[in-house]
């Protein structure tokens, strides 16, 4: 009797190893990318009820304990956000062997330009993402945030780091800024504060000088010079007179005019002596290091060559040489 049961018992244990694997290897074709969210706390029967609306892990009342026992041996559980599975034939072991490893996580590789403002930022997050554009602008401005990162200005512009992330698709705006910022204050401690303390410069005004300069250049040799300019003009207690101040000034970029230079604006480096208040935007390493260690030489003008490159002269009779050289060309 008792020889009975046991075969009987191990005959439904074999039958049902069957049975799971079987449903393990079944295949389903999804014929566009599919796309999933899995929410914040969701519980394993939520999870697997979402995934049973495309015909995932059937019958729920099979894979949700195998997902239970797989986590409590394993450590593993499948994480909130979104999860983007490929046009392609995926059988039930591929499809939750990816929820577990993370495989099919929904990332998206978002390269933020150096010289590009945080309104620029959340212009490509935005596309790239679907964040919340006006909600990250505004965090941006976070008293909370500034105060954390020791950011004396009004927003965060100028403390962001440029480089291309990989981030969750709809990643919370919050998280995004804090990795910029962290990535920012990162290079900072490791790479530039021993050499501002050194020269005795803020941070605020190497950001500042650095944010002007990446403006300016287009081609990144020319950034110590271009430095160089701007340190030779305040040195001789001349203004700026940078067009990209005034071009963050008047909040618009466009030729600008007699009017635009002539605003009332503390960012107006026409108007007022010294730097600027702030950073005018986020600038690169090349740029922080050309603010850091700027080339000495006697230039204090510059203009368009038309190639991308800048006539630089000592004295405003030269420098109106090369302008007139430039609109001939």
């Amino acid at each position: 009797m008792i020889k009975n049961l046991l075969f009987g018992l191990l005959a439904a244990i074999a039958l049902l190893m069957i049975y799971i694997f079987v449903l393990l290897s079944k295949d389903s074709w999804i014929e566009n990318d599919l796309i999933i969210e899995i929410k914040k706390n969701s519980s394993t029967s939520a999870i697997i009820d979402s995934l049973n609306q495309h015909g995932y892990l059937k019958p729920s009342a099979v894979f949700a304990p195998i997902i239970k026992i797989y986590s409590i041996f394993s450590g593993k559980y499948i994480q909130s956000g979104y999860y983007r599975f490929p046009a392609d034939t995926i059988s039930n072991y591929t499809f939750l062997k990816g929820l577990f490893s993370r495989k099919f996580v929904y990332s998206v590789d978002v390269t933020l330009v150096e010289g590009m403002g945080i309104a620029q930022f959340a212009d490509i997050l935005e596309k790239k993402l679907e964040i919340n554009k006006k909600e990250f602008l505004r965090l941006s401005k976070s008293d909370t945030l500034l105060k954390k990162y020791q950011i004396r200005q009004k927003s965060c512009e100028g403390y962001l780091a440029p480089n291309t992330y990989r981030f969750m698709f709809r990643h919370n705006s919050k998280d995004i800024l804090i990795r910029l910022l962290e990535e920012a204050d990162k290079n900072w401690k490791t790479l530039f504060s021993a050499k501002s303390k050194k020269i005795g410069k803020t941070k605020s005004e190497i950001l500042t000088m650095a944010s002007i300069i990446e403006a300016e250049a287009v081609l990144k040799e020319e950034l110590p010079r271009i430095a160089g300019v701007y340190y030779n003009r305040l040195q001789r207690n001349m203004r700026l007179e940078a067009d990209p101040t005034v071009q963050f000034a008047v909040g618009s970029k466009h030729k600008l005019t007699k009017t635009d230079l002539e605003t009332v604006n503390p960012y107006n480096t026409y108007v007022f002596s010294g730097l600027p208040p702030g950073p005018i935007n986020n600038p690169g390493i090349k740029a922080i290091e050309a603010a850091l260690s700027p080339e000495e030489h006697n230039y204090i003008f510059f203009v368009a060559a038309g190639d991308g490159s800048h006539n630089f002269s000592v004295n405003y009779q030269e420098h109106l040489a090369n302008v007139v050289k430039y609109r001939n060309r």
